[in-house]
């Protein structure tokens, strides 16, 4: 993913406090890999730090692929504030991916992104992943991380976006611009990126023939693209 720091617009960035402090998930139910889940099922997620609550607002952002058939109550919060809990009714004999992201009470982002695949039927269907890097760069295309006035990555994120227009994967980008998106079902998915810089924040997505249009990236079950 090519992205023209001409785009870098002079948004606030997000300033990630203790971001060499490991904030990370250590238990997910269901978890990574069961099959025979319950249909109407318990999710929870519990991390090794408390998550950010203030009023009404819990730190927590889960999303289930595909989408569950009702979602029957809100993210709530236990054992002290590191774990989130919700409950949703899925269909049956159903592959689904769980994914979140989240920030501590002391506003750390995740290490690693949640990621779990589990099933309510008798197995879970194989997936693929996406890996590769990103490069800032300048109007004239060269890229901006090597020139005198580099651009450099404090954070990041890849979203693929599959054919009906829905986000179904996000990956980290770390500091030398590389991520990976795993647990992807088979299929066709456009990517995009929004990073937080030295210097702004920009935006772009992968563009593999230069048209100016988002060019699809094929993910096979199994395999890494």
């Amino acid at each position: 993913i090519e992205i023209p720091s001409v785009d870098i617009v002079k948004e606030q960035p997000v300033v990630i406090e203790r971001s060499g402090v490991e904030f990370r998930a250590v238990a997910i139910s269901p978890e990574p890999g069961e099959t025979g889940v319950d249909e109407e099922v318990e999710v929870r997620i519990q991390f090794n730090r408390r998550i950010l609550r203030t009023g009404n607002f819990v730190g927590v952002f889960p999303e289930l692929h595909p989408k569950p058939l009702e979602r029957l109550s809100p993210v709530t919060l236990e054992d002290g504030d590191s774990t989130a809990v919700f409950k949703v009714l899925l269909a049956e004999d159903q592959t689904y991916v769980l994914r979140a992201d989240a920030l501590s009470a002391g506003r750390l982002r995740l290490t690693h992104p949640v990621v779990a695949r589990f099933s309510t039927g008798s197995e879970v269907e194989a997936a693929g992943s996406i890996e590769g890097s990103i490069s800032i760069l300048d109007a004239s295309g060269a890229s901006k991380q090597t020139t005198a006035d580099p651009a450099r990555i404090v954070f990041g994120e890849v979203i693929a976006v599959d054919s009906d227009g829905e986000p179904v994967g996000r990956g980290l980008v770390d500091t030398d611009g590389a991520f990976d998106i795993t647990e992807l079902p088979a299929g066709d998915y456009l990517l995009f990126a929004k990073l937080e810089t030295s210097v702004g924040v920009t935006s772009g997505g992968y563009d593999a023939d230069g048209d100016g249009e988002p060019d699809p990236v094929s993910v096979t079950a199994g395999s890494v693209t």
